[in-house]
This record gives C-alpha cells, structure tokens and sequence, in this order.
C-alpha cells in the first residue's frame, strides 16, 4: 500500500469554498445521492527509455459526501479505479477543504492510499513509475474541480458587474 496527498490552491475566496463545491458536485451528481463519477484520461510516459513510450488510460472517479462527528464542512470520500487494467493503480481517499491563510483562496486536498497493480513486481514499478502514474491522476483531478470553480466564480463577478452597470 502506498500513500498519496497531493494539494491545490484554488482562487476562490475560502468564504465561498463550501457553497461553490456543493453547487459544483450537485451539478455533477444529478440523481445519484451526491455521488460523482468523472472520467480523467492521464497520459503516462515512462521514463529511461531510448523511445519514449506514452499510454493514454481514462480512469473513473467516484466522489460521494461524508461527516465525520464534529465536522463544519462535508468532506467527499474518493474512490477511483482504471476502466481497464494496467499498470495503473486503484485509489481509495478523502478530498477536504482548508482555508488559505490569507482568506482569498482555499486549498483543496486529496489524501489517500492506492495499491499498486501487479502484485510485488508493483512495487518496484511503483518506486519507478506507478507513484508518478498515481500523482498525475490526483492533480488531474483536483485540475479539474479547481478550474470549474475558478470559472464559475470569474462569470458570477462578470455577470455581477454587468448588473452593476
């Protein structure tokens, strides 16, 4: 087993972090109590090789909301998993909000642990590949959320200003 936490600052002031999540999973959710599926297709390049080999894999993510007792903010429990198998790992984690210490942003992070694939030869392929493989697909997907929210943030201020004129 091995562990992940990757992390990203979102420009969003971290007053509007809660709401802006909660409109972006709703609107991905639908009917599914909460739970998102997206599809991130990765490209891997293995380094060390004379030609440079690059596979393009779609991996599914699964994101369905949780509180812990005493929890403020929901948090979302991360699940994803190759469509086909490969030398791509399956991730099981959390995805939680933190203020930025200035208060005009906020962090998104993604911790968790994934198996490499492979069994015992994974774990050299992980030492050598399989950690980068698993990194790239977490930064995809906090890429992902981070600029839909930075998006619909810009449009409400745009569309906010034009109401203003």
């Amino acid at each position: 087993m091995s562990t992940l936490s990757e992390r990203t600052r979102v420009e969003v002031p971290a007053a509007q972090s809660q709401a802006r999540l909660a409109e972006y999973f709703h609107t991905l959710a639908g009917r599914r109590n909460g739970t998102v599926r997206l599809s991130l297709s990765l490209p891997v390049t293995f380094p060390g090789l004379v030609i440079p080999l690059s596979l393009q894999r779609t991996v599914v993510a699964t994101l369905t909301p949780f509180r812990l007792p005493g929890d403020v903010a929901p948090r979302r429990e991360v699940h994803w998993a190759p469509l086909r198998p490969g030398p791509f790992p399956s991730f099981r984690g959390e995805l939680t909000v933190e203020a930025a210490e200035d208060g005009r942003a906020f962090w998104l992070e993604l911790e968790g642990t994934y198996e490499p694939p492979i069994g015992l030869i994974g774990e050299a392929f992980d030492a050598v590949v399989g950690h980068n493989i698993a990194r790239v697909t977490a930064l995809n997907l906090l890429g992902r959320i981070k600029a839909s929210l930075e998006d619909a943030a810009r449009a409400d201020e745009a569309g906010a200003e034009v109401a203003g004129c």
